[in-house]
């Protein structure tokens, strides 16, 4: 059962996504389509450009000025969205834990997929599958997945990217586009299995790091516990250290372009619903 506490901020993330989807998403020329035998979409206020032929008359008429008839395309789109849950999602330096802000990430991107029709699916994984929500429509199905995101609590488990995405090899049935959300922090090599999806489907990476991994404060040596392996080691805090993880997360980086992955790396400063949207505005609307 959900806490009360929970809901409101699923309903909070929601109200939010909904405004800026509406001011971002609604009206887009690449998604309306002019003619009949598709979804009706909404009545919405004439824009310059507008086929006249859509002009509804009855509401321009209470309005005092054109409204028209707007259409959505029916698609028959399938958005799958694969979700690192790893310990090291549990870790943070600020008041968000990486977890709720990769939650809040993947919720965006299905809240969009819904806008515009689209069937969403989630897999949340470490290196193992943990929870599958086959593809859907409609908002239920939308709240259930936001729901399953955020009541997972289960700080176990360590990062394979390469699992997931030979899983959803198996599954797969015909292309779909698939998001990958992942604070990248992985051990094992992830390349070939990247490649084989990349090329059958339309992948799109989505990085999220906490602000601290790369920049950390250099004050010498200091004990760590490795959050995903429970291993304990001495580390020398030190520039090169930085360097080195920095380099690191700019060799996946080199991986992701090399197989023509589009790639979305997301800051906790910066506004990612907006940044979330405006993506999916400009690569999958058409």
């Amino acid at each position: 059962m959900i806490s009360p506490e929970l809901q409101k901020k699923i309903q909070l993330i929601q109200i939010k996504t909904k405004r800026k989807l509406n001011a971002l998403l609604v009206g887009s020329s690449s998604s309306i389509i002019k003619g009949s035998g598709y979804d009706f979409d909404q009545i919405r206020e004439y824009v310059p450009g507008d086929d006249i032929r859509f002009v509804d008359f009855k509401s321009s008429a209470k309005m005092g000025k054109l409204f028209v008839r707007q259409y959505l395309e029916e698609r028959n789109r399938t958005i799958i969205i694969l979700v690192d849950v790893s310990a090291s999602s549990f870790f943070s330096s600020t008041k968000m834990l990486k977890h709720e802000v990769v939650s809040e990430i993947a919720s965006v991107i299905a809240m969009a997929a819904n806008h515009c029709k689209d069937r969403v699916g989630v897999a949340l994984f470490t290196d193992r599958i943990i929870k599958f929500i086959p593809p859907s429509k409609g908002n239920a199905h939308i709240n259930n997945i936001m729901e399953e995101l955020f009541i997972f609590n289960n700080e176990q488990g360590q990062t394979s990217i390469d699992f997931a995405l030979k899983d959803w090899m198996k599954k797969v049935k015909k292309k779909s586009i698939v998001f990958l959300i992942s604070d990248f922090i992985d051990s094992n090599s992830f390349e070939k299995a990247l490649g084989i999806v990349a090329n059958y489907s339309d992948l799109i990476a989505i990085k999220y790091n906490d602000k601290i991994e790369g920049n950390l404060p250099q004050v010498g040596l200091i004990n760590f516990q490795d959050i995903e392996t429970g291993e304990n080691f001495s580390l020398n805090i030190s520039k090169n250290i930085n360097l080195e993880i920095n380099n690191y997360f700019m060799n996946q980086e080199k991986i992701l372009k090399k197989h023509k992955v589009s790639f979305l790396n997301i800051n906790n400063h910066e506004d990612y619903i907006s940044q979330i949207i405006k993506f999916f505005n400009k690569r999958l609307m058409y």
